[in-house]
C-alpha cells in the first residue's frame, strides 16, 4: 500500500521560487494527537491546581480553626487551674461554717442532677455548635460560681473582723409579730399527742407576715428543709445562730449580710388555708436554746 503524504506549500518573497515540502500523513497524525494530549493533560493539571488551592484554602481555614480552639482551650485550662487552687479552700470553710453552726444535721444542701431535658439541650448545642462551646458555657458558669463565692467570702471576713456593739449580735427581738403557740423544751404531736422534744418555738402569724432577723449576721443557707419545708440560717459571729422555718419567699441569698430588724422572708402556710405560722431557733455554740429569755423588745 502506498504511504500517503500531505503536501505543505511554502510561498516565500517574489523573487524567490516556490518550496514544496512532503509531511507523511502518519507524523501529522501523531502530531495532532499530541498536540490534543498536551491541552488535556494542561487542562488536568489546572483543574487539580485548583483543586489543590481550594483544598488549601480549607485547610487554612480549619488551622486558624484549630488554633483559635487551641487558645480557648489554654484559657479553660487556666481558669480551671484557679478554680481548682481554690476550691478545697472554700470547700473546707463551707465545713467548718456547717460544723459549728449544726447545719450538718440539716441535710438539705444536695446537689441537684440535671434533667433529661437540660441533658437533651446541651446535646443539642453540642451538635449544633460543637462540645467546647458547652466547655465554654459551662466554664462562664463555674467562673461566675466562684466570684459570687469569693464575694460573699470577703463578706464573711469584712462581718467577723469587723467590731461591733456586742449586742447588736444577740438575737434580742421576736421574729415576726403573732401569737406564741408552741413554747421551747417539748410539745405534744397534734394527731398523736406523743409528747416530742421542741428545739424552738412556733410563732402563729397572719397571712404574709414578714419575718426579720432578730439580730446583726451573715446567711449562711437558704433552701429545703426536710423538717421545716424552706429554711433560713444565719449566723451572728459571736457563736449565736438563728433559724426560721416555714418560710416563704426569701429575699436574702447565702452569703448575704443583714442588719437586726431586715425583713427577710414571709411566714408560710404549713396546711390549712389559715394555718400559717414561723417556726424559730436559736443555738448558742452548737446548742440548742430557749430564744425567749433573749428577747429584750416588744413583738413587732
Amino acid at each position: 500500500m502506498l504511504e500517503k503524504f500531505f503536501t505543505l506549500v511554502i510561498i516565500p518573497q517574489k523573487t524567490a521560487a516556490v518550496k514544496k515540502r512532503r509531511i507523511p500523513a502518519l507524523f501529522v497524525i501523531f502530531m495532532v494527537l499530541l498536540l490534543i494530549g498536551l491541552i488535556a493533560a494542561w487542562m488536568w493539571i489546572m483543574i487539580d491546581y485548583l483543586s489543590i488551592r481550594s483544598q488549601l484554602v480549607s485547610i487554612n481555614k480549619l488551622q486558624l480553626e484549630f488554633e483559635e480552639k487551641e487558645k480557648q482551650i489554654k484559657i479553660f485550662n487556666e481558669k480551671y487551674d484557679k478554680i481548682q487552687m481554690n476550691f478545697e479552700h472554700l470547700k473546707s470553710l463551707d465545713y467548718k461554717l456547717r460544723s459549728v453552726t449544726s447545719l450538718e444535721r440539716d441535710k438539705k444542701n444536695k446537689r441537684q442532677k440535671m434533667s433529661e431535658q437540660e441533658i437533651a439541650n446541651q446535646k443539642i448545642q453540642a451538635q449544633q455548635e460543637g462540645i467546647l462551646s458547652i466547655i465554654a458555657s459551662n466554664g462562664e458558669k463555674i467562673i461566675s460560681n466562684f466570684n459570687d463565692k469569693e464575694i460573699k467570702f470577703k463578706n464573711l471576713e469584712d462581718f467577723y473582723s469587723e467590731i461591733k456593739n456586742p449586742l447588736k449580735k444577740v438575737p434580742s427581738q421576736w421574729p415576726s409579730k403573732g401569737l406564741l403557740i408552741n413554747g421551747y423544751g417539748v410539745k405534744a404531736d397534734p394527731y398523736t399527742n406523743q409528747i416530742l422534744s421542741h428545739f424552738g418555738i412556733n410563732i402563729a402569724t397572719n397571712m404574709n407576715a414578714n419575718v426579720r432577723t432578730t439580730a446583726d449576721g451573715m446567711v449562711l443557707f437558704v433552701g429545703k428543709d426536710d423538717e421545716l419545708s424552706n429554711l433560713i440560717v444565719i449566723d451572728h459571729g459571736n457563736g449565736f445562730v438563728t433559724r426560721y422555718g416555714f418560710i416563704t419567699n426569701p429575699e436574702i441569698e447565702e452569703g448575704d449580710l443583714v442588719q437586726k430588724n431586715d425583713i427577710i422572708a414571709k411566714v408560710a402556710n404549713i396546711g390549712t388555708s389559715s394555718d400559717y405560722r414561723l417556726y424559730y431557733e436559736v443555738v448558742f455554740n452548737g446548742i440548742t436554746q430557749n430564744p425567749v429569755p433573749y428577747i429584750t423588745e416588744e413583738k413587732l
